[in-house]
């Protein structure tokens, strides 16, 4: 071999060995910090994170407070717009199968009304769907419900009344 081969195998070699302790030192580093995280996480106790667990308690109260709570609708279905809104051709189906009253008008000291689509003639005293007609006169009809609202219902007048 002659000097310049043995140069460049010494270079190869020194260049080989400074890489080889840089990995090293690179590794050692490596154990070193993972040893650091190891013994951190030996040390803990498992279960006992008190803020872990205060969330978590106050999360299982905020949940049964929502199942507790209970959204309940009369007897009348809230979707069912048919009883609320007039559609051409079928007027006559506004406020069918609704618990509210509808008004037609009074025949002396009677008033007829429709309720859940049958017509009735109903005068002071008379009991209706669980409720009471408390007072009629020739503007209005008071109704006092089961659940014991005072309703006010207006009765509608006559063209010769007007």
């Amino acid at each position: 071999m002659n000097l310049r081969e043995t140069f460049a195998w010494n270079i190869l070699i020194g260049a080989s060995v400074l890489t080889i302790i840089y990995f090293l030192y690179l590794e050692y580093n490596n154990y070193r910090e993972y040893t650091m995280v190891w013994n951190e996480y030996s040390k803990e106790e498992s279960g006992t994170d008190k803020e872990l667990l205060s969330k978590i308690n106050d999360l299982e109260t905020k949940l049964k407070i929502k199942d507790e709570n209970e959204i309940t609708f009369k007897k009348n279905n809230p979707t069912d717009l048919s009883r609320i809104i007039e559609i051409e051709g079928l007027e006559g189906n506004v406020g069918r199968n609704s618990d509210e009253f509808r008004v037609f008008g009074n025949v002396g000291h009677r008033v007829a009304i429709g309720y859940m689509g049958k017509n009735y003639k109903v005068s002071v005293g008379d009991s209706i769907a669980g409720g009471k007609v408390t007072m009629i006169n020739a503007l209005e009809l008071v109704f006092l419900n089961k659940d014991g609202e005072e309703k006010h219902y207006p009765i509608p007048r006559r063209r010769s009344d007007k």
